[in-house]
């Protein structure tokens, strides 16, 4: 694990290999490094650096597959990439305001190329008022939800909801729109939080616009704590970006978490990023993570799951007493169990087809097949559910 720790501390720099070489050289486990590399999501990071070192000192096996996955990145992530400009020119067009969030727009902006982040899918905020429009607009792409939903059923989710799924399943792209608090269900974010400060950029030769770096770095920390930051790839994300941006208005970022009590969420993604992968928070910053308990416990606690080399998925109830542990106030702790125990999803529309008078019982109905998943299956992650 800490040859993948060295190799991720720059990701952006393939001539900081000191570190690296010396990690080679103490004896490697080359089947685990690959098993952790899976794990984390830093294949392509790991593998570019491993790369540079060259034959001489890592398996040519293990080089081959590095090319392998850097050139079936590169061959997916342009496609994306492609696809994401023609989803941008549309919506635009339909006079729908978007900002691309993640995946290939994060990969060049922290990154400064598309072959060392990794990317699943294609992300964008957008307004919650303009959810169905995106929809009845992408539909002549080849864009559908995956679940069918009545019309009643549809408004009455994206009223509840902060995610919407569709799937073009011709280019097998998979599209999420995100809204509110879909970095986090228990944050209180104003409507405007995310649009506030936004500013246009160039992105494939095209302005698009993306986030206030305040705004991306308390919701990249907001995104980490909702998956306990069990992956290595949620704190270099957070890494890169503090040593991107030597502007952020570290007071502004601190107050906006303390109004939105994730103070201690912000502190712990700077902390991890400080200690597991050395990126450069400003001392006064630094001094007040180590004044903060709270934020102390879990860096340390998540420190040591890096250094140990854990490849264990958290089940649901430890990732809900990590969220629970991770707000600065009790309010922060009620909203996020009510939230998680009664925001009803997909699937909770799907297990009965109600009458509209009767929707204000899919709350029930979200709580009642969440207890039933966890009798029967008491390690059930709740994604999905």
């Amino acid at each position: 694990m800490e040859l993948i720790l060295a190799c991720c501390r720059n990701a952006r720099d393939p001539a900081a290999e000191d570190a690296v070489l010396q990690k080679v050289n103490s004896g490697v486990d080359w089947d685990l490094l690959v098993e952790l590399m899976e794990f984390h999501g830093v294949t392509l990071v790991v593998g570019r650096k491993l790369s540079v070192i060259g034959s001489s000192r890592v398996p040519e096996n293990l080089l081959e597959r590095s090319r392998c996955w850097e050139i079936e990145a590169a061959r997916q992530n342009l496609g994306q990439t492609v696809e994401l400009l023609r989803i941008i020119e549309l919506l635009q067009e339909g006079g729908v305001e978007v900002i691309p969030f993640r995946g290939m727009a994060l990969a060049a902006q922290l990154y400064g190329e598309l072959t060392v982040r990794q990317s699943s899918d294609i992300d964008l905020i957008i307004r919650q008022q303009d959810v169905l429009t995106v929809k009845r607009i992408l539909s002549s792409a080849g864009y559908a939800p995956p679940s069918c939903l009545s019309p009643a059923q549809e408004a009455a989710f994206v009223r509840v909801a902060c995610v919407y799924e569709l799937w073009n399943r011709d280019r097998k792209v998979r599209l999420e729109l995100h809204w509110k608090d879909s970095q986090h269900v228990a944050l209180p974010l104003p409507d405007n939080f995310v649009w506030k400060g936004s500013q246009f950029t160039s992105f494939g030769g095209r302005q698009v616009r993306t986030l206030a770096q305040e705004t991306l770095l308390l919701l990249l920390c907001a995104h980490g704590t909702k998956h306990c930051w069990q992956q290595l790839r949620y704190v270099s994300d957070v890494a890169e970006l503090v040593r991107l941006s030597r502007d952020i208005d570290w007071v502004r970022l601190l107050r906006k978490a303390d109004e939105l009590g994730a103070r201690s969420m912000v502190m712990t993604g700077l902390g991890l990023s400080h200690q597991v992968l050395g990126a450069p928070v400003p001392d006064e910053v630094m001094r007040d993570i180590r004044n903060n308990r709270q934020a102390q416990r879990i860096v340390a606690e998540c420190s040591k799951v890096f250094f140990d080399g854990c490849q264990t998925e958290p089940g649901y109830w430890r990732t809900c007493q990590f969220n629970l542990r991770s707000f600065d106030k009790w309010g922060g702790r009620f909203r996020y169990l009510t939230r998680v125990a009664l925001r009803p999803g997909i699937q909770d529309f799907k297990a009965a087809s109600l009458p509209k008078f009767l929707f204000p019982l899919y709350p029930c109905i979200r709580l009642l097949r969440l207890i039933r998943i966890l009798l029967a299956r008491p390690s059930q992650t709740a994604a999905g559910h």
